[in-house]
């Protein structure tokens, strides 16, 4: 059994470790003290909105390049949405 499977969770699944995301978000939230700049989600990069009540704790808001991104910044993450079209 590989170091990253739990007879207690269940295959396929997603799993997230919440104290992990907690330190990568104190960090990005330092980065944005100490910089002055505001740091946006990329919803490309993750969109598991489950989580959008952890990641609003520390970030302004998210950036979406489609209308159904938006929505979802919108109606879930509920901050700053900024659209861009690559």
């Amino acid at each position: 059994m590989s170091k990253y499977t739990s007879p207690n969770i269940p295959s396929p699944c997603y799993v997230l470790d919440e104290a992990l995301l907690r330190k990568n978000l104190q960090l990005m939230q330092r980065v944005q003290e100490q910089s002055g700049a505001d740091i946006i989600l990329a919803l490309k990069g993750f969109s598991m909105w489950s989580a959008f009540p952890i990641v609003r704790e520390y970030l302004k808001g998210c950036t979406a390049s489609s209308v159904w991104e938006a929505k979802l910044a919108a109606e879930e993450f509920g901050r700053e949405v900024h659209a861009y079209a690559p």
